[in-house]
């Protein structure tokens, strides 16, 4: 290998190594980006499954509180007729 060779070869080398330092650079970065993209999901969807889990529960009272008072309701309308003011003979 001529001394030219050998330059070239190490201008060579020097020059991919200061490509994939560039590359590894923008991947860090890139990486870092992705990360707080992440979090920022991660926190979003916390916080919607926490909102969605006291909905559900709402719900559930409500729905407690409707049968209860269906029920109410079921019992008066069952002695108003059993008393037969459902007028039937």
């Amino acid at each position: 290998m001529t001394n030219e060779e050998f330059e070239r070869h190490v201008e060579f080398s020097l020059q991919q190594q200061a490509r994939f330092d560039a590359d590894m650079e923008e991947l860090k970065a890139g990486l870092a980006a992705t990360r707080k993209i992440v979090d920022r999901t991660a926190e979003t969807v916390s916080s919607l499954t926490a909102v969605t889990f006291e909905g559900f529960k709402v719900l559930s009272d409500a729905q407690r509180v409707t049968e209860e008072q269906l029920q109410k309701l079921t019992a008066r309308m069952d002695r108003h007729l059993s008393d037969n003011h459902g007028l039937e003979n």
